[in-house]
């Protein structure tokens, strides 16, 4: 099977651009694998790169920094009644 890879920074994804909440289904766009042994396999190549343990942290903590916030303005509602 042929197909193009996409040309990117070393930090993007190949599907960055898409908003996959509006759009589930999307064309395949292939990144060359960095492991010998997955390149050439569409079903790798085509998959988003992994998020670094940095993006990871920071979402998490931004999720929970979030449930934590609202959890005490409901917290502070509660007691003003």
């Amino acid at each position: 099977m042929r197909y193009e890879y996409a040309d990117l920074d070393e930090n993007e994804r190949q599907y960055d651009h898409i908003d996959l909440s509006e759009n589930p289904v999307v064309d395949a766009v292939y990144v060359k694998s960095s492991c010998m042994e997955d390149r050439g396999n569409p079903y790798i190549e085509s998959l988003p790169r992994p998020k670094t343990m940095e993006e990871i942290l920071s979402s998490y903590y931004n999720i929970s920094l979030h449930l934590c916030a609202d959890q005490y303005a409901a917290e502070q509602e509660t007691d003003a009644d």
